[in-house]
């Protein structure tokens, strides 16, 4: 009985987990910048789009509240759709190589280059982490094997 509690409150606990997961966070931006492109015919209209400062309180499937993002009055918000793409294709496809991203460069204003250099940044060094840590489990599991298998070859059945 007590174990059924155990299992259950397990279960409650990792499917509340599985939501604030890297991947299910990742996996919600990336569809929301697709639901974006497909909700932005023309693009290109973006930079005609006047942009009122507001911030606001949107509440989410969970019942939690999430903060409207704050975008400058007077920003271009094609710069942000350029940059939303930018990111969405690093997630999708590593990091971006220096210069792969003039064009976002080019046309973005500073609010979106300064959230698309910091966010580069993190995710390189998240990369990079995520690397470390993989080399690390690998080196873990090779070092196990070869202890394992060097002592079951010296150990006799018969010293038991």
């Amino acid at each position: 009985m007590e174990n059924r509690m155990d299992e259950a409150s397990n279960t409650t606990n990792g499917t509340q987990f599985q939501q604030q997961s890297l991947l299910s966070a990742l996996y919600k931006f990336v569809q929301a910048v697709k639901n974006m492109d497909e909700a932005v015919m023309i693009p290109s209209k973006l930079r005609d789009m006047e942009v009122v400062e507001s911030t606001g309180v949107l509440s989410e499937e969970n019942n939690n509240k999430a903060l409207v993002p704050c975008i400058p009055a007077g920003s271009d918000l094609y710069s942000f759709y350029s940059m939303l793409n930018a990111v969405k294709h690093e997630i999708i496809s590593g990091p971006a190589r220096d210069g792969e991203f003039c064009e976002l460069e080019d046309n973005a204003d500073d609010s979106s280059k300064k959230t698309a250099a910091a966010f580069r940044h993190h995710l390189q060094g998240i990369f990079g982490l995520l690397h470390q840590l993989t080399e690390t489990a690998n080196f873990l599991s090779h070092r196990y094997e070869g202890e394992v298998t060097q002592n079951s070859g010296s150990i006799s059945p018969f010293g038991l």
